[in-house]
């Protein structure tokens, strides 16, 4: 009998505590992107007039690697502008021990051991792939292409630019990305899906905003950056080539023949016909 009403009780409080789960249910953050007419200088140092009054209003940047929801002493802020060309990102990394930042000069991709900052961008808005491009306090770029399941590549390198500074209270960095790496829809009213995080190396702790849940990943929890109007800037690349051989065999141990030459020139084209659609 009292198997019967402990299961019961459970049949009737079970969709309480789903609708009370589902009113918990993450809320995504809007963003307003700026245009601007006078694109920022990116030198690292955020005294652009672009930066004047592009600053987001996102929260504090919380844990997700390895505890989750924690704040931590190192604040972080984040202005987003736009033009016809390009996005720009910067971000002011402050630390109250600035001596303890960690970054080096390497190779691409290197910089998992390097305090960085960065973004996590699904500029076509469909939850389905986001680029992600992150940047250490020396400049050294990260980037790498994520999808829905969950795999992130780190073979593509796109053509954007970066720079950083260290500051006196921490460092600063700045971001350019061209419409032309990137795909959109573009149009009136344009919605990109956008998350921010950073890594302080000497405390092991990675932080984003909007904050990451645990077993969930950036397409869940992914602010909607609206634009009032942008559009594409399809691919146009033209990459000419060249070869040029030269070749000769040995007709004896101690005399080599008469050399034959032989060059080429080439020329590929890449023509992108929608955002989604590039024929090479």
């Amino acid at each position: 009998m009292a198997l019967r009403v402990t299961l019961l009780l459970a049949s009737l409080l079970l969709p309480a505590f789903v609708l009370h789960t589902q009113a918990q249910e993450f809320v995504r953050p809007e963003l307003r992107a700026t245009r601007v007419s006078q694109p920022p200088l990116i030198d690292g140092a955020l005294d652009d007039v672009a930066w004047q009054d592009s600053r987001l209003e996102t929260g504090e940047f919380l844990s997700y690697n390895p505890l989750h929801g924690s704040p931590i002493p190192q604040t972080s802020a984040v202005w987003m502008a736009y033009d016809a060309n390009y996005l720009y990102f910067a971000f002011k990394c402050d630390d109250p021990d600035p001596s303890g930042i960690k970054t080096s000069v390497t190779r691409r991709d290197n910089i998992w051991q390097d305090d960085w900052v960065g973004l996590s961008l699904d500029a076509l808005g469909t939850g389905q792939l986001s680029y992600h491009l992150m940047v250490n306090a020396s400049g050294v770029q990260l980037d790498m292409l994520n999808s829905v399941a969950g795999n992130e590549d780190t073979s593509p390198d796109w053509i954007w630019d970066s720079a950083s500074r260290l500051t006196d209270t921490g460092f600063s960095a700045e971001i350019r990305i061209p419409l032309q790496s990137i795909r959109l829809e573009g149009g009136p009213n344009t919605r990109m899906g956008v998350l921010f995080w950073r890594r302080v190396s000497r405390l092991g702790v990675s932080v984003a905003w909007p904050p990451l849940e645990p077993n969930a990943w950036v397409f869940e929890r992914h602010a909607n950056l609206r634009f009032d109007s942008i559009e594409p800037r399809l691919a146009r690349e033209i990459l000419p080539s060249a070869t040029y051989g030269r070749t000769t065999l040995r007709d004896e141990p101690g005399r080599w023949g008469a050399a034959s030459s032989r060059g080429d020139v080439g020329l590929s084209t890449k023509v992108g016909l929608t955002s989604s659609v590039t024929v090479v």
